[in-house]
């Protein structure tokens, strides 16, 4: 390979890499740094977007033990909710039998449950 440059290319200094070696290398100088400035540019956002993936990693994370942990609250209600239920049940039947003169008793039980198992189906329905 050799210079194709005309002589006025030469003469001016804005030749080839054969012809002014010099100005060659400082193109070349410039482009390492305009690309190691982009490099390093990358980088950093690339370790931005690792910091970010992590931070949103440990919010899922937390927010999924928050979950489960409602999770297990919510069981633990229907449980109790199903208890009381029974409970109430048995008290509603009770006052039937013992107090027959009194409806009105027997009534009150009997809007706790429908309370109750609105409650109860409202769970079901969310699991």
């Amino acid at each position: 390979m050799s210079c194709k440059c005309d002589l006025r290319t030469r003469a001016v200094g804005d030749g080839c890499r054969y012809c002014n070696p010099q100005h060659y290398i400082d193109i070349l100088e410039d482009q390492t740094k305009d690309d190691s400035a982009e490099i390093e540019e990358l980088i950093s956002d690339i370790d931005s977007y690792i910091k970010m993936t992590s931070q949103m990693s440990n919010e899922i994370v937390s927010q999924q033990a928050e979950i489960d942990r409602l999770k297990g609250q919510r069981d633990r209600l229907y449980e109790e909710l199903k208890e009381a239920r029974d409970e109430v049940a048995n008290q509603a039947s009770a006052a039937h039998e013992l107090l027959p003169y009194k409806p009105h008793r027997y009534e009150a039980y009997k809007d706790q449950l429908d309370r109750i198992d609105a409650l109860i189906a409202e769970i079901e329905a969310g699991k």
